[in-house]
């Protein structure tokens, strides 16, 4: 019944991808599901850790601001539902305010973002809280008249993302990425990354380094040559997850450059540079998706934004009339990436992750 209703919801939002009552029906779908769907996969850690905290036990499991939720949630009485519906709040609301804040067309750009990234982040909470964060953060650098004050804010941004998930203070590294990049600082780039990926998976550097800063077993074990570490298969599908981004990205601005009249002066296409930008940016952190999974997560928490792009480059291809061919195959494009994301999560492409999509779409429907 549930995917009957996704599927209706999907729909209306290709015909009418301005509505806001399809946003709301997107919205209250993923809040349904957020706070009442039963999954297996983290939820049963969170529930675990949410019950025993207080006795000493997986205390200090989490990062501070989503152990300040738990304490918050846990002071006034509230059961490990309720405590989801706080987190649903949350992620909702943030959702569509930096959904909206990208693109006129959010009942399409909310509705595509039910397939990847949402089904995930109602599993892996933390980064699902601190994705939202990061989605209100990036129209601080978006803009070409960027100045110190919108770069401190965005700053204030990924440092409060960070006291939900560690790995989001990666993304102040998008704050150096040059405007432009020609061919040589191209080729620079990837003899760095090369260096830096030999260096991090030959050698304990990187472990050595973050156990002088944090002692959080958690964090540290993400350093660590074992579970989390890519095989053979895994560095090879995350080199083909990069060149799939790139590739998306690249197509939606080289739309939105050559079909918007008005360029000059225009939020579409500050966006869309700014995801072609951080298409190369995710390139010199590979070494550290191969070394551990958690960031992989950086292209995920990254996903609303790329499907807005992917949107707003679809209907900058509307002339006279309503629809065109062209519009629609980018349309499908962008659905084609969600649905690419989520096989892609799917797949146990890491040395001990398993993720089903058949399990996962099933069993996310179960409420109780």
């Amino acid at each position: 019944m549930m995917m009957v209703i996704y599927v209706f919801i999907l729909l209306l939002a290709f015909v009418v991808p301005k509505s806001k009552l399809v946003s709301f029906c997107a919205i209250l779908f993923m809040f349904t599901l957020y706070s009442f769907a039963y999954y297996e996969g983290d939820l049963q850690t969170y529930e675990w850790v949410y019950k025993d905290y207080g006795t000493g036990i997986k205390d200090s499991s989490f990062e501070p601001g989503f152990t300040f939720l738990i304490i918050l949630c846990k002071n006034i009485g509230l059961s490990f539902t309720g405590f989801r519906i706080v987190l649903g709040i949350i992620y909702v609301s943030l959702l569509y305010l930096g959904v909206t804040s990208l693109t006129e067309y959010k009942a399409l750009a909310l509705s595509l973002s039910v397939i990847f990234p949402f089904f995930v982040f109602t599993s892996v909470m933390r980064s699902g809280i601190a994705c939202v964060i990061l989605l209100n953060s990036y129209k601080y650098i978006v803009n070409s008249e960027e100045s110190k004050t919108l770069k401190i804010k965005y700053i204030l941004g990924v440092g409060l993302a960070t006291l939900f998930h560690y790995s989001s203070v990666i993304m102040l590294g998008v704050l150096f990425i040059p405007k432009s990049v020609d061919l040589v600082k191209t080729l620079k780039y990837i003899i760095i990354t090369v260096l830096l990926t030999v260096l991090i998976t030959q050698t304990n550097i990187v472990y050595t380094i973050v156990s002088m800063i944090t002692s959080r077993g958690k964090t540290i074990q993400w350093f660590v040559d074992g579970e989390g570490t890519a095989n053979f298969t895994g560095v090879f599908l995350i080199l083909i997850l990069l060149l799939v981004n790139f590739v998306i990205n690249n197509r939606s601005l080289r739309i939105i450059s050559n079909n918007d009249p008005s360029i000059e002066n225009n939020n579409s296409f500050d966006l869309s540079v700014f995801c072609f930008r951080f298409s190369l940016f995710i390139f010199f952190i590979f070494p550290l998706m191969v070394l551990s999974s958690p960031f992989l997560r950086i292209i995920y928490m990254f996903m609303p934004v790329i499907i807005s792009n992917g949107i707003n480059a679809a209907y900058s291809m509307k002339k006279e009339s309503k629809y065109n061919s062209s519009l629609t195959l980018q349309g499908l494009v962008v659905f084609g990436y969600a649905v690419f994301m989520i096989l892609y999560y799917s797949y146990p492409y890491f040395s001990s992750e398993y993720y089903i999509f058949k399990e996962l779409l099933a069993t996310s429907f179960v409420i109780y």
